[in-house]
């Protein structure tokens, strides 16, 4: 099953009858907003009723606005998604940017590339995926998320640092969001070890963020790793964006390990959702004078999250 090429131009909203599967999943990505459960159940809920194009059944309903047979919560998803339609060619420029970067693909649920251990997200998993880079980085066989504080101490970027070359060694994939701070300390590592590292952003694959790590995330393309978003390219990262991407983090991820958080830090997003996935976390001690190790304090005494202070207890996760 291909995974590129897209029919340009998309039909017109009077002929969404003749969308594929992967082109109504496309749209998806570009009027909805991550993380809506309500979307996921009612995709999920055409596949059980023996619909081979689930998501066109729903960008169907979306495009008519026939709301006969919808629960209360999918007429509330309609509601918001059908102005959404309305706005510009996104669906459009978002087909034309994938045709011409050879180095990217749209991961639809079904493709042999698609990262399965996003499934035991349920409702909640990505209609599809961005992937700038190396497509296979995402099912690799051991992947660990570091995340952590922005405003992370020497004290963190070292240890960030550490971990991520000596996992890299032993052949664990790294897991960041790439921001300033724990994360892209963990991925100049990674980089610099030759390991395989996979950024998750809360924005469109064209658009790394933040700005100032535009060269680090594009490098991580490049060395063989993989960028991946939820979202359709020229998406902008938001606050709300930020928080979704957590359990896309977690999810590609067999266990997390956070290195400094303060008390409401966050990258502890990245625990909780790890947690919630049944996988486990871990979290580096720090001083305790020091806030930026608030929140992996907290992380250990009331979440049970595993104490790390190595490679080997972080292995130990897996």
């Amino acid at each position: 099953m291909t995974t590129r090429t897209t029919t340009l131009p998309l039909p017109t909203t009077g002929e969404v009858a003749t969308w594929t599967e992967r082109e109504s999943r496309l749209a998806l990505t570009v009027w909805a907003e991550p993380n809506n459960p309500t979307l996921g159940a009612w995709l999920t809920r055409r596949a059980q009723t023996g619909s081979e194009t689930p998501a066109r059944d729903v960008v169907t309903t979306i495009i008519t606005g026939d709301l006969a047979g919808l629960s209360a919560t999918e007429i509330e998803a309609v509601n918001q998604i059908r102005p959404r339609t309305l706005l510009g060619d996104g669906i459009e420029r978002a087909a034309r940017w994938l045709d011409s970067h050879a180095d990217a693909v749209f991961l639809i649920p079904g493709d042999d590339a698609w990262p399965t251990a996003l499934d035991a997200l349920g409702d909640r998993r990505p209609a599809g995926l961005w992937v700038r880079g190396d497509a296979a980085a995402l099912r690799h066989a051991r992947v660990i998320a570091i995340g952590g504080a922005r405003a992370s101490t020497g004290y963190g970027d070292h240890v960030a640092g550490e971990l991520a070359t000596e996992l890299t060694e032993r052949g664990v994939a790294i897991a960041t969001g790439a921001a300033y701070g724990i994360d892209g300390a963990a991925t100049r590592a990674t980089l610099a070890a030759g390991g395989t590292p996979i950024v998750v952003l809360g924005g469109g694959v064209d658009r790394p963020y933040p700005a100032g790590h535009n060269d680090l995330i594009n490098r991580v393309a490049i060395a063989g790793g993989a960028i991946v978003s939820e979202l359709a390219p020229g998406a902008a990262p938001t606050k709300w964006r930020f928080a979704a991407r957590a359990r896309v983090l977690g999810g590609l991820s067999q266990a997390s390990v956070i290195v400094e958080a303060g008390w409401r830090s966050g990258s502890l997003l990245l625990a909780a959702e790890t947690a919630q996935l049944g996988r486990r976390v871990g979290a580096v001690p720090g001083p305790i004078t020091s806030p930026s190790s608030a929140g992996t304090h907290r992380l250990i005494r009331e979440s049970g999250a595993t104490l790390v202070t190595d490679a080997t207890d972080a292995l130990a996760l897996l």
